[in-house]
């Protein structure tokens, strides 16, 4: 193109086109090349979160055939405490004068029992232990797209503790109400109250702020038995509408109809009003005889852990 001249022009601008085009080839090529290579990293790390999945799976399978092997001990327990009684009653009829004998199926049974109590605490113990797994399971499921019941939830509980974080705090700033009375823990007694109820220096104020978030919880989901805050030492300040019916003096009445205004100092409810994680799945039996979830997430204010909000619901079918 050089030596052409005027008419080598052409070839010139070729030529340099040419290389423009092989440069950007090249950084194309390299591109595709780190592309593969966060693909790779990709997959390895999903493949990873799949074998943790699997291990914490096999980990639950084992915790639950320790428990069924307990579960058995305890039952040849019963059964051996229950062949004891039988010689106890037997021994009283054909020898009432036979102390020693007595003494001996006595001991028996004391035995027996024993280690039935024993044998039902390692069995309490290991179902404990199952849950919290469970628990753990589903705190990393909630890192992947999950779509069931309790993912929805979770991020029902999670905007409902927002929502309510930012009314305390917006009361607290327009003077509405003080720090000190918002974190009252002086639980004072109602009077003539049976499971028995509790005033503070907030529950009034919660009276008139809570119903709005926590009620609409209710009317969208059909599954959901209750919605509502509690402190961090489980006391519910204001429960839902249907749940603070006027007492009636009828305790099994009022322990279905009334539930505000109490501590549920029960292991569940303790766990609900201290926990700060994220969120916190638990499976219970309430007081009324019912099995639900219990999914609950923490309230902050002002950076303090003021409670949960708690939503129990029942399982999906």
């Amino acid at each position: 193109a050089a030596r052409a001249g005027d008419q080598g022009r052409g070839f010139a601008v070729v030529a340099d086109e040419v290389r423009d085009l092989a440069k950007r080839t090249t950084e194309a090529t390299q591109g595709i090349e780190d592309v593969i290579k966060e693909i790779n990293i990709g997959s390895e790390n999903a493949v990873k979160a799949m074998s943790d999945v699997a291990t914490q799976g096999a980990d639950i399978a084992q915790s639950i055939d320790q428990v069924v092997d307990s579960m058995q001990v305890s039952a040849e327990n019963a059964v051996i405490a229950a062949q004891a009684m039988n010689n106890v009653r037997d021994t009283v009829h054909s020898h009432s004068n036979s102390n020693s004998t007595i003494n001996e199926a006595v001991n028996l049974l004391h035995t027996s029992v024993s280690g039935i109590e024993h044998d039902l605490h390692e069995v309490s113990e290991k179902a404990a232990q199952v849950s919290l797994q469970t628990e753990g399971i589903f705190r990393f499921l909630a890192n992947f797209d999950v779509q069931d019941r309790n993912a929805k939830i979770r991020e029902v509980a999670i905007s409902a503790a927002a929502t309510i974080a930012d009314n305390f705090e917006q009361a607290l700033k327009s003077g509405r109400i003080s720090e000190s009375q918002l974190f009252d823990s002086q639980y004072q007694p109602i009077a003539n109250t049976d499971p028995i109820k509790y005033s503070t220096q907030f529950d009034k104020f919660t009276d008139e702020i809570l119903p709005s978030i926590q009620e609409p919880i209710l009317q969208q989901h059909d599954f959901i038995v209750y919605a509502g805050a509690v402190d961090r030492n489980g006391y519910f300040p204001t429960h839902n509408k249907k749940f603070s019916q006027p007492l009636t003096g009828n305790k099994d009445i009022d322990l279905v109809n009334n539930r505000t205004k109490r501590i549920f100092n029960d292991p569940t409810g303790k766990r609900c009003g201290a926990n700060q994680e994220k969120f916190l799945l638990q499976t219970y039996k309430r007081d009324t005889g019912e099995v639900m979830h219990d999914l609950s997430a923490p309230i902050f204010v002002r950076g303090k852990h003021w409670g949960n909000i708690r939503i129990g619901y029942h399982p999906e079918q």
